[in-house]
């Protein structure tokens, strides 16, 4: 079951004006272009966008000639996207919707992109999980899948601390019944904390083979994973912690 209070965090830190105004940038990371160049070869093929934001990706993708459909769970940014499209002249079909509980029927996409680690904003591993296997519900056979996630391997030496420390604030904060964002999470997983935004975001940081496990688990074959700096082979890597998959249904 989904921790309400983390996910209203989550809806709250998204439909702040500063981060809806930082939303309100179209356009695809290089790696992104390199990705979907090579792995999203079929046009006028239904496309689903999950956890759209502002139409950063949505708008690109109808474009490129995909059927798209769209949801997030903040209004806000559903609301920013759906204004997004008009100002381009584009149509997209954007609704409200949850990841964990897709409003579609089975093998009904040949594409399904979840961008900008949008599942490491679920809360609890085995929603996260549901989630994967939701996205394997709706996707067609052979269909494409792809998603990134935060990574727990960007943290080397003394930056292991920062959940070490995470760790130790959401305990702290149980002990002594402090209401605080830490003593919201029913079961901390090391891995989870507050970014430093306000509001303070939740956010899940993964591990690579972890990940590969549950997605091997619900079935799907791992064609390529990759972190976004070496995709897009920047001289100086400094997006470590942005890390990707490439999926298809088997």
């Amino acid at each position: 079951m989904v921790n309400k209070i983390i996910q209203e965090n989550v809806i709250g830190t998204y439909s702040n004006k500063d981060t809806l105004k930082y939303y309100e940038k179209v356009g695809l990371w290089i790696s992104e272009k390199i990705l979907f160049k090579k792995y999203f070869k079929k046009r006028n093929v239904k496309f689903l966008d999950m956890g759209c934001g502002g139409g950063r990706t949505t708008i690109p993708l109808v474009k490129m000639g995909f059927n798209v459909f769209a949801f997030d769970i903040t209004p806000a940014m559903v609301k920013l996207t759906k204004k997004n499209l008009e100002k381009s002249g584009l149509k997209a079909k954007v609704e409200i919707g949850d990841a964990i509980n897709i409003r579609y029927n089975s093998n009904s996409f040949d594409y399904i992109l979840f961008s900008f680690n949008g599942i490491e904003a679920i809360p609890g591993r085995n929603n996260r999980l549901k989630t994967l296997q939701e996205i394997y519900r709706v996707l067609k056979p052979k269909g494409i899948f792809i998603f990134t996630t935060n990574t727990q391997k960007y943290f080397k030496g003394r930056r292991k601390l920062f959940f070490l420390k995470e760790a130790l604030k959401y305990y702290f904060s149980k002990l002594f019944r402090l209401n605080n964002k830490y003593s919201r999470i029913n079961d901390f997983e090391y891995g989870d904390c507050f970014l430093n935004f306000k509001p303070a975001m939740f956010m899940h940081f993964s591990k690579p083979e972890r990940v590969k496990k549950d997605l091997e688990k619900i079935g799907f074959n791992l064609i390529f994973s990759e972190f976004r700096d070496i995709i897009e082979k920047r001289k100086t890597p400094n997006l470590r912690k942005d890390y990707f998959y490439v999926c298809e249904k088997k």
